[in-house]
């Protein structure tokens, strides 16, 4: 008898010290919850994004565009939306490096083809005062 009221004890102390991950919907209304298995997305994976501050589509634009939720936040943060994001992030450069273009008044295009043909942003913004465009300098 008392070896059954311990193990009855221990397993409801066990039971109480399951800590929740982000396996379930915990904190989301049906809707929500619809929404983001609509959008594809399993509970963990919303509960990331959630947690990041992204609503559904802010989310499902990230991750088209590839972006991890860490990666996400980052370019958010400093000021970028996902399709923006995608572009300066294709043209090779980080959210601090877009920054620094953009602040000059580069388009990741622009941006790209610059850094392709060798020139770093300092010298960019030079030759592009002096009305010239980029050139391959690899050869």
């Amino acid at each position: 008898m008392v070896r059954h009221l311990l193990v009855v004890v221990l397993v409801g102390w066990l039971a109480g010290c399951v800590v929740h991950s982000h396996d379930d919907w915990d904190g989301m209304s049906q809707t929500e919850i619809a929404s983001w298995k609509a959008a594809g997305f399993t509970a963990e994976q919303a509960q990331d994004w959630r947690a990041a501050g992204f609503t559904v589509p802010q989310a499902q634009a990230w991750q088209t565009g590839t972006f991890s939720v860490v990666e996400a936040r980052e370019w958010h943060q400093a000021g970028y939306m996902a399709t923006d994001a995608a572009q300066w992030r294709a043209a090779g450069l980080t959210y601090h490096e877009a920054a620094e273009w953009r602040s000059h008044q580069f388009t990741p295009l622009e941006a790209r083809r610059w850094i392709e043909s060798g020139y770093s942003l300092p010298e960019a913004i030079e030759q592009r005062a002096n009305g010239l465009e980029p050139i391959d300098r690899s050869y």
